[in-house]
């Protein structure tokens, strides 16, 4: 088989799976939130008490393709302000982790837990996708 035509097959097998630029983009998504509940968390080994807020949030997959969080695509959402304060989600409800069709919406709780209470004054959710996710820090 000649290089091109390899070339050529190569190129549509990468289009066929979604391997190839289109992975590398960023899918079209859109997040909608709303503060659920605020409360607490302790721990009888620790006898640690900490701040908890929930939020209902809604993932609307605004793109043709199909968008599937998984091990190597992890997802994970921030609480965030605009003085660059944020913090990761401590709990994300099974759900949303359900790969998404094109076009397709979905809603469910994420839970974040913090030491601090300014945590009830960070008013933004964002998703996160893959690096983020694995790097995130807590700012405050």
């Amino acid at each position: 088989m000649s290089k091109i035509a390899k070339a050529i097959l190569l190129s549509a097998a990468m289009i066929v799976t979604g391997s190839g630029v289109a992975s590398e983009s960023t899918p079209d998504i859109t997040i909608f939130a709303s503060k659920d509940a605020q409360g607490s968390v302790w721990n009888s080994v620790t006898n640690k008490a900490q701040y908890q807020v929930s939020y209902k949030v809604t993932i609307d997959n605004n793109g043709k393709s199909a968008f599937s969080p998984s091990k190597d695509n992890k997802m994970c959402f921030f609480l965030f302000d605009n003085q660059g304060r944020k913090l990761i989600s401590h709990g994300i409800q099974l759900e949303l982790f359900s790969p998404y069709k094109g076009g397709e919406s979905r809603y469910g709780t994420v839970i974040f837990i913090s030491d601090d209470n300014t945590l009830f004054d960070l008013p933004f959710v964002k998703l996160g996708l893959g690096a983020q996710c694995l790097t995130a820090a807590v700012k405050h």
